[in-house]
């Protein structure tokens, strides 16, 4: 039987759980942790390009899936200040943003605004 001796680990700019690993603001704090999802989700809403941009919001895992009008507007700058660890723009027209654990929450919130 394995038994776990600590809840949170803090490791070179991520916050280690039992069930998880976020990546840590400056402040120590995660995103999520900070202002919430909805806000969160909002925030990557405004950074894809909004309701005139999105065609589909979809999650796997880690990752939030999405099919844009045009990808090339996609603000990287600010999806990383949200706590994105990466982005991958396959093409023109999709982009994967490696958003951690939260992502299939975060994409729920999203089509909400759509």
């Amino acid at each position: 039987m394995i038994h776990a001796f600590f809840s949170t680990l803090q490791v070179a700019g991520y916050e280690i759980h039992l069930n998880r690993i976020e990546k840590v603001t400056e402040e120590g704090e995660t995103v999520v942790g900070k202002i919430g999802i909805s806000e969160v989700a909002r925030g990557y809403y405004h950074a894809i390009g909004g309701k005139e941009n999105i065609v589909e919001v979809d999650s796997c895992i880690t990752r939030l899936r999405l099919t844009l009008k045009d990808a090339s507007i996609v603000d990287e700058a600010a999806c990383k200040r949200l706590g994105a660890a990466g982005l991958i723009k396959p093409n023109n027209k999709n982009v994967q943003i490696v958003v951690g654990t939260h992502a299939e929450l975060i994409a729920e919130e999203i089509k909400k605004f759509k």
